[in-house]
This record gives C-alpha cells, structure tokens and sequence, in this order.
C-alpha cells in the first residue's frame, strides 16, 4: 500500500489572522510569513487601514493617516464613510447592481450621460463609461482606427480625429 502525502493543514477561517494581529505582528517573522498581499518593497511592512472617515484613515493599531493616495477617486476625493454615498449605492444595488455597458444600458447611466454632456464644451454629445484607464486607452485606439478606416460620415472639421486620408481627400 502507498502512503499518500496530505496536504498541509489549513487552519479554520475563524483562526486566520485578522487585520489587528496582521499589523501586530512585528516580531522576527520574515514579512512574507505575515502576509497574502505581494508588497512592492518586500522588506517593508504595511499598516494594515481598518476603517476610514472623510479624508482620514485608521490603521488596526488605531493611527490615523491623511488619505492624500488613494487610488479610488470616490475615497479620495468624495471622503471615506460618507452615508449619503451609501444609501445612494444601497439603493441602486436593490433595482440593479450592474449592467455590462457594452451593448446594455440602464436608467442611473442615461441620467449620468445626459448630464455630462450637458456640463461638456459644445460638440461633446456622447459619453462612454469605462471601469479604468486600461479600458479608456483601448477603447479610444479602438475609436481611432475605426475613425481611420471608414469613410468620413462627417466633414472632417467636425470630427476631432481627422484621418489623414480624409485630409487628403480634401485636398484632392
């Protein structure tokens, strides 16, 4: 009979370390042992931030730093903990959480189109969403080389990407 090798023991979620004893633990473990999360300076640990409240945020040790690099715009520049923030997300995950915006669309998004675009210069009539900036960089290459490879539907003063071979035809 072959002795078939167990796998290691993983301990009950229950007895996972939670934030508090993640920031807690700077004793001689090597910082890979305290963590999941891949770092970006490897020897450096991270204050574990448990909670945050307008432009503050709190660690598990309970020190307070100025959210000046948020990478959320809505943390960043609305605040931390704002409940009027909450209670509008709240109620628009009860009718609808999301909608791919590909080829759908939803009320809350044609309330937020229309509206942008009537803060836009003069010319702007339509708007896309997109999650972040990879997505706006391919979809702006995306517009571009359509706008390249189809025939102008507009004189070209009117488009903001004028092709070359539109200037050309022009020209001609």
């Amino acid at each position: 009979m072959r002795s078939v090798r167990q796998p290691p023991q993983r301990s009950h979620p229950k007895e996972r370390p939670y934030a508090e004893e993640v920031n807690r633990a700077r004793v001689a473990e090597p910082i890979s042992d305290s963590t999941r999360v891949l770092p970006l300076e490897l020897d450096r640990r991270y204050p574990v931030i448990v909670k945050g409240e307008g432009a503050w945020v709190e660690d598990a040790d309970g020190r307070r730093y100025l959210d000046a690099m948020s990478g959320g715009s809505m943390a960043a520049t609305l605040g931390h903990g704002r409940r009027d923030i909450v209670a509008a997300a709240r109620a628009q995950a009860e009718k609808l959480a999301y909608v791919h915006n590909e080829r759908l669309t939803n009320p809350a998004q044609e309330r937020l189109a229309h509206e942008l675009t009537t803060l836009a210069p003069e010319g702007f009539s339509r708007v896309r969403f997109v999650t972040g900036g990879a997505e706006a960089t391919a979809g702006i290459a995306a517009a571009i080389r359509t706008v390249l490879a189809a025939p102008p539907a507009y004189p070209a003063e009117h488009l903001a990407l004028r092709s070359h071979r539109a200037a050309g035809a022009r020209r001609a």
